[in-house]
């Protein structure tokens, strides 16, 4: 259970006196203990590692952040598996630097991952389009509430029943490709990396509409700090696409 969702249970105390007295909390991991994840398990199964492998490991996975997230060093060090054995054609496995470096960025890892995953959905092409509402026009990540990504559903022309799409979220948390929504309902992708991938499948049309709809949202919130509002030129710029953008009422 999430931390900030256990203060909710004591109002089932008074039912449940001893509901609270067995607690263990799990913290993020320390590099050390990082380390330790990676070197336990090749040692139970008899996989000689490098230690330079491991810092190679390690600073692949902290590159565009502080901390870990570990299903992605499970998905890092499951490639690094297949590679070896495909590779060495033994029993006696050895991780390598140089076999970690030929992986490639982790963003290709995280990318290969991200198409398998979206490729055992029934509908991997909503899925596809609910994901590219997660992605800036400069190829980052972004947050988007539910209301959002079926606005920007619509504006492609494809029409999401909200059920239906609040599932493939919901799918798309568990699997660890989406962030659980923040205290104002925004959802946002785990990685950059996949955010690199994602825009790679975006056409010509969706960039243009999602630098229009970014345009105004910025345009938006300098109206709410300093009053201005769109200039001429600003609203002939974007008139060409009102007709396929669903906006919010204040924008």
């Amino acid at each position: 259970m999430r931390e900030e969702y256990l203060a909710n249970v004591s109002a089932f105390e008074e039912k449940i006196p001893d509901l609270l007295t067995n607690r263990l909390r799990i913290e993020k991991m320390s590099t050390a203990k990082v380390k330790e994840a990676i070197t336990g398990p090749c040692n139970f199964a008899e996989i000689g590692i490098e230690n330079e492998a491991v810092e190679t490991i390690i600073e692949k996975l902290t590159r565009q952040g502080k901390t870990i997230e570990l299903t992605y060093l499970q998905v890092l060090l499951d490639r690094l598996f297949h590679k070896a054995a495909q590779e060495q054609k033994g029993d006696n496995l050895q991780f390598t630097q140089s076999l970690v470096t030929s992986l490639g960025e982790v963003s290709d890892i995280l990318g290969d991952f991200l198409e398998e995953q979206i490729r055992q959905f029934d509908n991997p092409d909503q899925v596809l389009d609910v994901l590219k509402s997660f992605v800036s026009i400069r190829g980052t990540k972004r947050q988007s509430t539910v209301e959002e990504i079926g606005n920007h559903l619509l504006s492609l022309n494809k029409k999401q029943d909200k059920g239906a799409l609040q599932d493939i979220i919901q799918q798309l948390v568990s699997i660890r490709i989406l962030r659980e929504k923040d205290e104002n309902g925004r959802y946002e992708l785990r990685h950059d990396a996949l955010a690199v991938r994602i825009y790679e499948k975006i056409s010509l049309v969706e960039r243009e509409l999602i630098e229009v709809r970014q345009y105004i949202e910025t345009a938006y919130e300098n109206y709410l700090k300093r009053g201005s509002l769109l200039k001429k030129e600003d609203i002939s710029y974007i008139s060409i696409y009102l007709h396929k953008l669903y906006l919010k009422k204040e924008y």
